[in-house]
């Protein structure tokens, strides 16, 4: 699989202005008793949409909304820039190919029946695909509602949308029709706008990754919300997250199928294979995307960074101001659960503060500002004033009162707690303490101040951290520049063609790692007992011995591995030993031999290995030896290639990374060696991923400072002639 460049891939994404901006469009299948066709023309005219440009076409009707009905899209006099399908599924492919004649440039079909459905569906969607792609138009759907660009007023959604719905700056591309319609509704209450809604449908033409690519380049969006099943072209995708990192363009994203059961719901409802949540979850992070987990956190964070300055975000560091005692308590648990930082007050503000409440002591972060803003004003804000200055924050939320009605004076008093925020540098955040039910007249007078206001404390708070998380993580990437571009080795390529779908034995194993400079145990093979002796001897007592053999892969659970033999006799008879319990295990095995390597004894094991994600390709992965990994999970996963401070962060992200530092009266590991190690298996893992499905290095022995790291066992297993083609 040749690789696509960043460039070429943000390139090759078509021009999408027929699709979104048309200047004329036909509604075929038009008909005023289909909720579809209905719920579109009522979207049309409520956003101002050009009705003269719009063509009902329905070869049993002559008039439909009060407008001239035409009984085909060639029949229609003028040019047409989209069709939207809304025919039975059987006459959609007719209708298509009368688009493609008609020169129409785009189609939005909203049908269903296609590959959702099985086989049938599935050669339906292809030749539509086909009729499209022949003819050079895009192709929205099929099986969608549609989508919304506010800025052009095409309104092409097949449910009623609110009369409230605005242009803005948040782009939202779900993959589920009904989520999206669910955000519309609510992010439009709460006073947000739009620069496009778009549903992908079933994906026979344009993708995902397509509309992405428009919303990543386009100059009015600030923030893109999506909602994944399934990501078609991997590569492209990358490319796209790794552009909208360089503009500085916050993606939050929900991955749908984390567990088998929604894996299963994917399958019937995509036809498209789900990844596992972990490597998603991993994808996320280390492409600086953030990743949430349900619809609520969808809409907090892209509701705080729309309104929020980014560039203001420039550490965990939280100031938190309310009204209550009980409520600091509270913002403190969230907090501590959500990793956010909360500096104690500096002595000069704390000074102030104390000044103005009357009293020493209750005095912190957060910080309850009893009644001080209604009994006290002026020393309410000088307290702010104060609070603002400090360098201890880097974001300042607050929760005052929030009546039903929104009064003059609570309009001035939360204008002045902008200003003196704003002034000093700091992102305000205003919140509510509970999901409350409040009128419209609140959210578009918070709009109006353009700052972020989040309904709930947990879930406003979690949506902070996120976004902060995503600035670092910017930062960091600005900071590392040291990976590696480098082209892979076609001989390395071409020795693992020759053999496909299997394990590679020993002698090729070893060849691969020493290729790529992946330590590995001086490893030894034997073919007979006096032979083992000698290896042994020269490697140096004590030592293993274990079967070689690609046809047995869990050696010890045969007892095909002996350990700790310290001499010659020793080692004779667990050699015989060793083949004696392997041809009664597997006769049919092709044995190689005995494995003869030295005893290594060191300061933690971890283990490292590389899998292969069904969508997003191959996966490094990192994690503690023994029960750590197997139980707690601990393990680290990220994409390559690699940069070295990127493998050093896979290590600091352990939770058993204390037993790499010397844990126990241990000496510190050799932390150094064990990120050059990660970093050279991820080059191999990009250097190869078309030939490579699976590597595994398990045990890796740190051994102390100085003295490197060593691979004791290792399995690689390579992709059979079939995955490769696909």
């Amino acid at each position: 699989m040749a690789e696509t460049s960043k460039e070429e891939s943000i390139a090759s994404h078509a021009d999408l202005t027929p699709l979104l901006a048309p200047r004329s469009l036909a509604i075929i299948g038009a008909s005023e008793r289909g909720h579809y066709p209905v719920s579109i023309h009522k979207n049309l005219l409520q956003s101002g949409f050009p009705m003269d440009c719009v063509y009902p076409v329905n070869p049993r009707q002559q008039q439909v909304f009060g407008m001239n009905c035409y009984p085909t899209v060639k029949d229609i006099p003028g040019p047409v820039d989209l069709g939207i399908i809304v025919v039975p599924q059987a006459f959609v492919a007719t209708v298509a190919r009368e688009c493609a004649e008609k020169g129409v440039r785009a189609l939005s079909v909203i049908s269903n029946g296609f590959a959702e459905i099985g086989e049938e569906g599935k050669k339906r969607q292809e030749e539509l695909a086909a009729i499209a792609r022949s003819n050079a138009m895009l192709l929205l759907g099929p099986n969608t509602l549609g989508y919304m660009c506010p800025r052009s007023k095409a309104h092409l959604w097949t449910s009623p949308l609110p009369k409230e719905l605005r242009h803005g700056s948040l782009a939202a591309i779900f993959h589920s029709s009904g989520m999206l319609n669910l955000i519309v509704q609510i992010g439009t209450q709460r006073g947000l706008g739009f620069s496009v809604g778009i549903a992908p449908g079933n994906e026979a033409g344009l993708n995902l990754s397509d509309y992405l690519a428009w919303a990543v380049n386009d100059p009015e969006t600030k923030v893109i919300a999506t909602v994944i099943e399934s990501i078609r072209n991997p590569q492209v995708f990358r490319a796209l997250l790794d552009r909208a990192n360089e503009l500085r363009k916050p993606i939050v994203a929900l991955r749908l199928g984390k567990s088998p059961r929604a894996k299963r719901s994917i399958a019937s409802h995509t036809g498209s294979l789900a990844s596992s949540g972990e490597a998603w979850d991993a994808f996320f992070e280390q492409k600086g995307v953030i990743g949430v987990n349900n619809l609520d956190e969808v809409l907090e964070t892209a509701a705080f960074l729309v309104s929020a300055d980014l560039a203001r975000l420039k550490s965990n560091n939280v100031g938190l101001i309310t009204i209550s005692g009980g409520d600091c308590s509270l913002l403190s648990d969230i907090c501590d659960r959500n990793g956010l930082v909360l500096p104690d007050l500096d002595p000069d503000t704390r000074g102030v503060i104390a000044k103005e409440l009357g009293k020493d002591s209750f005095l912190g972060n957060p910080l309850d500002v009893e009644d001080l803003l209604t009994s006290k004003p002026d020393g309410f804000y000088r307290s702010l004033e104060a609070f603002a200055q400090s360098p201890n924050f880097s974001v300042i939320g607050c929760r005052l009162n929030i009546p039903d009605k929104l009064s003059d004076r609570l309009r001035e008093g939360y204008q002045a707690v902008t200003d003196t925020v704003r002034k000093n540098g700091k992102q305000l955040v205003l919140f509510s303490r509970a999901s409350e039910q409040l009128s419209s007249e609140w959210f578009e007078f918070f709009s109006s101040l353009k700052v972020p206001f989040l309904l709930e404390y947990e879930k406003g708070l979690r949506s902070i951290r996120k976004a902060l998380t995503m600035t670092q993580n910017w930062q960091d990437r600005d900071g590392d520049r040291d990976r590696e571009q480098r082209v892979a080795d076609n001989k390395m390529k071409e020795r693992l063609s020759k053999h496909p779908g299997g394990s590679l034995n020993t002698k090729e194993l070893i060849a691969l790692f020493e290729h790529y400079a992946i330590p590995f145990v001086t490893t030894k093979l034997a073919q007979t007992p006096s032979e083992a002796v000698e290896l042994a001897r020269a490697v140096g007592f004590p030592v293993v011995l274990k079967i070689a053999s690609v046809d047995i892969a869990h050696r010890s659970d045969i007892g095909a591995v002996k350990a700790n033999l310290k001499t010659p006799e020793e080692v004779e008879a667990a050699f015989a030993e060793i083949m004696k319990r392997a041809k009664a295990a597997k006769p049919e095995a092709d044995i190689e031999g005995v494995i003869v390597q030295p005893m290594i004894q060191g300061v933690a094991e971890v283990i490292l290995g590389v899998s292969r994600d069904p969508q997003l390709g191959p996966v490094v992965l990192l994690g503690t030896g023994g029960i750590f990994v197997e139980i707690l999970r601990d393990a680290v996963l990220r994409f390559p290639p690699l940069s070295l401070p990127q493998c050093r962060a896979m290590i600091d992200g352990l939770r058993g990374k204390k037993l790499l530092e010397g844990a126990r009266g241990n000496p510190p590991g050799d932390i150094d060696a064990l990120a050059a190690a990660i970093h050279a298996l991820a080059q191999l893992a990009a250097d190869l991923q078309d030939e490579i499905a699976e590597i595994d290095l398990n045990p890796v022995i740190v051994l102390p400072t100085g003295q490197g790291v060593l691979a004791v066992d290792g399995l690689v297993v390579t992709r059979s002639k079939t995955d490769r083609a696909s």
